[in-house]
């Protein structure tokens, strides 16, 4: 798997794009202030997919890593906007 930062605004914006010989995904998360502190949008968009190289399984696992590591990507992304709110 190779990924590459692409887009990237501290607070703001964080973009990249993970690519290998099964599928490219881009996947983005985007902050915005509001009246009750901080939305975080999250977008994933399957750039490409060979389905004839992937099982119901190796789906399922693909599945349960990205919400892995989005949970995590979100607890740092929390810890990065309350360093940026003191």
């Amino acid at each position: 798997m190779k990924a590459e930062i692409t887009e990237y605004e501290f607070g703001k914006k964080y973009v990249s794009i993970f690519k290998s010989s099964k599928l490219d995904v881009k996947i983005a998360y985007y902050l915005e202030d509001n009246d009750r502190g901080c939305q975080i949008t999250f977008k994933e968009d399957v750039l490409s997919f060979d389905e004839k190289k992937h099982s119901n399984l190796g789906t399922w696992f693909y599945n349960w890593q990205l919400k892995q590591g989005a949970k995590k990507q979100l607890k740092q992304m929390k810890n990065n906007v309350l360093a940026y709110a003191k």
